[in-house]
């Protein structure tokens, strides 16, 4: 990934606006120069779920299949409606609507 790539932005624009607080990241640094066998050990986590989501209202994306011919368009798409409904269980901000410009539905 480097800057000018969607998915860079994508990834740059989320710190910038939406995780703003600190973050813990896991590193690995290893000195194998990949020619080697690497014996990985399998940690197991265990993870407890603190919140589970109920109910979840995606954008409607069944009209997409009338162009199966832009297979590009169809994968950007279904890519903008997986980060959509993860920002939407995050329970991200969302943008603010001008109401002069547009008016939601629900």
């Amino acid at each position: 990934m480097c800057t000018g790539n969607k998915r860079f932005e994508r990834l740059k624009w989320s710190f910038d606006n939406v995780l703003v607080g600190p973050i813990e990241f896991l590193l690995l640094f290893d000195e194998n120069d990949g020619l080697d066998p690497f014996n990985a050990e399998k940690i197991e986590i265990s993870l407890e779920i603190k919140q589970s989501v109920q109910q979840i209202f995606t954008p409607n994306f069944l009209e997409r299949d009338t162009f199966p011919q832009k297979s590009d368009e169809w994968k950007e798409s279904i890519s903008e409606i997986y980060e959509w409904i993860a920002l939407a269980l995050l329970d991200a901000d969302r943008d603010k609507i001008l109401p002069l410009s547009s008016t939601p539905t629900v």
